[in-house]
């Protein structure tokens, strides 16, 4: 029988969010929808929210200095136009991901989120302190909580969530990746072998258990 993969959700959390920030999620799937190197939707969706936007961050503009129960109800229905409109774009962002890699919840996930998205769930895995802590032009320096003498650390980058090149596994959890794209932000995964038991040596065709990404943008 085939296997039909479980289709991973976008979670909007419209509860959670304030009028400004709608707004600034709406220009933040806008932004970046125009140069996403694997998503693409209707063009005059994104064109609609603009306009929507423009509309709803004029009324909020307004409600500064003016509080009358009209403006409220105006930025109410501008803000619940934006808000559909970047669900149905959600739902084209959430189609395509799926599509790409069926069942990939890290892949996908890391799509969402470049977007501008949440997902509903999230990759299980310690984190281990995995961290981005420091960027410079066309590089990154990353780290993790090292291990006991002798572990193996494996890390990978990729731009989409979808593509990922692998760095040289060695013996050192702290790393300074350079030759990166510049003024991007790159998404980076680690995994570890332990020096002891069975995976103390792992052939080159072996399968890691690649963590939970975490990212960072380039200068």
């Amino acid at each position: 029988m085939k296997k039909v993969e479980t289709t991973i959700e976008i979670a909007f959390n419209w509860k959670d969010k304030t009028v400004d920030q709608v707004s600034s999620m709406a220009g933040g799937v806008i932004t970046q929808l125009a140069v996403d190197p694997v998503i693409h939707v209707d063009a005059g969706l994104t064109t609609v929210l603009g306009e929507q936007k423009v509309l709803l961050d004029a009324t909020i503009k307004a409600r500064l200095t003016n509080s009358s129960k009209d403006l409220t109800l105006t930025e109410g229905l501008q803000s619940t136009d934006v808000m559909n409109t970047v669900e149905l774009i959600g739902a084209q962002v959430q189609a395509q991901a799926n599509a790409l890699t069926p069942g990939n919840a890290v892949a996908i996930g890391i799509i969402y989120a470049r977007i501008g998205f949440d997902m509903k769930g999230k990759a299980g895995g310690q984190d281990r302190g995995f961290e981005v802590y420091e960027t410079f032009y066309k590089g990154v320096k990353i780290r993790i909580k090292a291990e006991k003498a002798g572990t193996t650390y494996n890390f990978r980058w990729s731009i989409d969530g979808i593509t990922f090149k692998e760095i040289l596994a060695g013996n050192v959890s702290h790393l300074s990746i350079t030759d990166l794209p510049a003024s991007t932000k790159i998404w980076f995964q680690y995994a570890i072998t332990s020096p002891m038991g069975k995976n103390a040596i792992v052939s080159a065709d072996a399968e890691l258990e690649w963590s939970d990404p975490i990212s960072g943008t380039t200068k």
